[in-house]
């Protein structure tokens, strides 16, 4: 199986928020910014599930 491997370096926009909850699981919630050469910065959505997160 191929693996896709993205290596970002920013900085985070805010603290951790609950995003959502789906069957008991919760996704957190954050904004990666990310600068690119040219200097225009991409806000970056991130979900993580609270299984991966504890």
């Amino acid at each position: 199986m191929k693996k896709n491997i993205v290596r970002l370096r920013g900085t985070f926009e805010e603290t951790l928020q609950i995003g959502c909850e789906v069957l008991g699981e919760k996704f957190y919630r954050i904004f990666l910014n990310v600068s690119r050469t040219s200097g225009t910065v991409d806000r970056i959505p991130i979900l993580i599930s609270n299984d991966f997160w504890c």
